[in-house]
């Protein structure tokens, strides 16, 4: 079985931290032969580990997240206001960061990013800059991406 491990920022009680996520890689999908692979955490003496096999990051942080302590957080570009999804298609753990942007329908990033001029600024799901700032069921902005707010905790 082989393992990658990732850095990951999560909020903990309050407390900001850095750890590292494995990503355990269990074998081939039978459909389409990609690989398949469990996310596990290691945090106070307790593993947390995806429900099932996984073939994408984006489900599988979603999947981890549901299964963390109400206090604990997973701080990323998935989690956050400004990391949107192509409404085009995206390549395997990757989102786009659209910081600046006022949207307010999946149209408004269909728009932005099929604009002339438009420079990427894609990121890896798991990625956390200085600007982040989480999504809440509260949030005004509009944000296309798989983080289902009123699933996760906030």
């Amino acid at each position: 079985m082989k393992l990658n491990n990732i850095p990951i920022h999560l909020l903990f009680s309050e407390e900001r931290n850095l750890c590292s996520l494995e990503k355990s890689f269990t074998g081939c999908s039978a459909g389409d032969g990609s690989a398949l692979f469990r996310l596990i955490l290691r945090l106070n003496d307790r593993a947390y580990v995806s429900s099932r096999d996984f073939s994408n990051m984006e489900c599988a942080i979603i999947d981890l997240q549901k299964r963390l302590p109400n206090d604990t957080l997973i701080e990323c570009c998935q989690s956050c206001r400004h990391g949107n999804f192509c409404p085009y298609g995206d390549n395997e753990d990757e989102i786009h960061c659209l910081i600046g942007y006022a949207l307010a329908s999946k149209d408004d990033v269909a728009n932005i990013m099929a604009a002339k001029g438009y420079k990427r600024q894609t990121r890896a799901l798991l990625h956390r800059c200085e600007q982040y700032h989480r999504i809440t069921a509260n949030d005004d902005l509009y944000v296309y991406n798989g983080w289902l707010v009123d699933q996760i905790k906030t």
